[in-house]
Order: C-alpha cells, then structure tokens, then sequence
C-alpha cells in the first residue's frame, strides 16, 4: 500500500512578498478609480451639456410659437391686430418683445376680434440670467428658461420685388410693426455648474430666423 506524502510549506509570505502584493493591489485600485473618476466626469458634462440644450431648445420653441401666430385676427373683422408692440423701447427692443395676436377663447373657437384672452398679449423679457414671459390676460409672469447669457432681436422686411429683406432698425420701429416679416432670435444659455476639469462654465446658442405667419408676405 502505497502512502501520499502531502508536502506544505508553513513558512508564509515574506516581508517582501507582501509588499510587493500590496503594492500592485493599491495600483490596481488607483487605476480603477481613475478610471472611474474620468468615466464620472465625462458622464456629467455629457449630461450638462444635454440639459442645457435642451433649455436652450425649449425657450426657443415657445418664442418661435408666439413669434408665428403674433398679428393673428379674426377674418371677419377689419381692425389690424399688430403683431409687435414697439410703441417704447421698455416694450420691444434688442432683448425684450411684446407680441400680440387674436387665437380665440382658449377653447378651440375662432378668433373673437379681441386680444384680452389667455396668450393673446404676451411679453418676453431678460431679468439677470433668467428669461420671463409674461401672459398679461393669463397665467402672469412665468420663468421659462435660466442661466441665460443674451438674448438678442433683430427685425426685417421683405420686399417680395427684390426677393430680399433689410433689417428695421430698433429706433425705427415704432409705427413700423406691421412691415416687420421675419424676427431673428438668437440665445446662449450657460451650464449650471462649471466643466469639472476647465473649471469654466459650458455655453450653447442658437440661432432661428422665424417668419411671422400674419405678416402678409
């Protein structure tokens, strides 16, 4: 009968040994939270940048809205709804606009040759870094976009002759609101918090010619 030696070795990890073993785990350990502090980092500038896009996107949306239906009126009646308020440059200027429009009642009737129901006469402002629209016949003032860096309007015609349009200037725009065809917007909106490796906030704009539906032309 044959015996199996069993050989064991009782003397352990040396000194040495267990430094060296130490010593590649802590490497280990670094490169994987480099890796996930880099992983992290990307991650949250990625979605700061998609946050403020989509603010950016949003505003822009609701200005584009009102911009179109601004000077709508009712086909049965001859009073001309101005689309543009600019009687004061507190009223429609580079940063601020008043439009006003005819859509109905709110409850899917016509236009009722009036502008005193909810979204009729509007008003878009910047105070600080926050974007204000103010609904004079409905919900009042309402926040709709922060962090705002510019928010700039500029003013044109067209001349349907020449296939091309010039610009109104701002102090010429009183007694001109119902040649204004097309309103250039153009916002930037700024990051929440700052990018975590420059230290700077990130800034977005956009740009967006829009056509007054009501104009005429």
């Amino acid at each position: 009968m044959k015996t199996m030696k069993i050989l064991s070795n009782s003397h352990g990890l040396t000194l040495v040994e267990l430094m060296i073993v130490m010593a590649l785990s802590l490497m280990l350990m670094g490169a994987a939270y480099l890796a996930y502090q880099t992983q992290h980092a990307s991650s949250t500038v990625q979605h700061q940048i998609a946050q403020v896009q989509q603010d950016l996107r949003a505003a822009m949306d609701i200005i584009t809205r009102d911009i179109r239906n601004a000077g709508a009126q009712s086909p049965m009646t001859n009073n001309s709804v101005p689309p543009v308020e600019a009687s004061t440059v507190d009223s429609t200027g580079l940063d601020n606009i008043t439009l006003m429009m005819d859509l109905g009642d709110g409850m899917g009737g016509e236009p009722n040759d009036s502008i005193t129901d909810d979204n009729e006469h509007v008003f878009y402002y910047l105070t600080g870094q926050d974007l204000v629209r103010i609904d004079y016949n409905g919900v009042g003032r309402q926040t709709i976009a922060q962090n705002v860096q510019s928010l700039r309007f500029r003013y044109y015609s067209y001349d349907e002759s020449t296939g091309s349009g010039s610009e109104i200037p701002i102090v010429s725009l009183p007694g001109r609101e119902d040649e204004i065809d097309y309103i250039d917007v153009s916002m930037t909106i700024r990051s929440k918090n700052p990018d975590p490796d420059t230290g700077q906030h990130m800034t977005r704009t956009l740009n967006r010619r829009i056509k007054l539906r009501n104009s005429g032309t």
